[in-house]
């Protein structure tokens, strides 16, 4: 397994754990200001270590033709992830929209939700990729 590899990994592991975290917190109503930011202060953390970790035991090697071509169809599965996770919040805000103004808490969270589909979707590509193309 390559350093690339190992990386995406981190980030899919990281960000799949903290994202189902806050959002678990989020439905259940248990999400407040600290507890929101003590849970993204965490996935930070969490990311500076396992990646500090993974430099200093994998040599860190530059991305060759087969990492740009994975990174490249990741990207566009995360974009096309992102296209229709927009089309369908503007649906739900058409839908729950309730006179002049929208609560700012569920369009903001609903935003967060559409951004971490789309990297999610993006990193599951490319770990997926690697594994087919290992």
């Amino acid at each position: 397994m390559g350093y690339q590899e190992k990386r995406s990994w981190i980030l899919l592991g990281v960000e799949t754990l903290f994202y189902s975290t806050y959002f678990w917190e989020l439905h259940h109503g248990h999400l407040h200001f600290h507890t929101a930011l003590w849970i993204i202060l965490g996935m930070v953390v969490a990311q500076i270590v396992l990646h500090s970790v993974l430099a200093l035991t994998t040599l860190p090697a530059k991305k060759d033709e087969r990492d740009i071509g994975i990174e490249n169809r990741a990207y566009r599965t995360g974009y096309l992830a992102l296209c229709l996770s927009v089309v369908a919040v503007l649906a739900v805000v058409a839908h729950r929209f309730e006179g002049p103004v929208l609560q700012s808490f569920f369009v903001v969270n609903t935003l967060l939700f559409v951004l971490a589909v789309a990297e999610l979707a993006k990193l599951v590509t490319q770990v997926t990729l690697y594994r087919r193309y290992a």
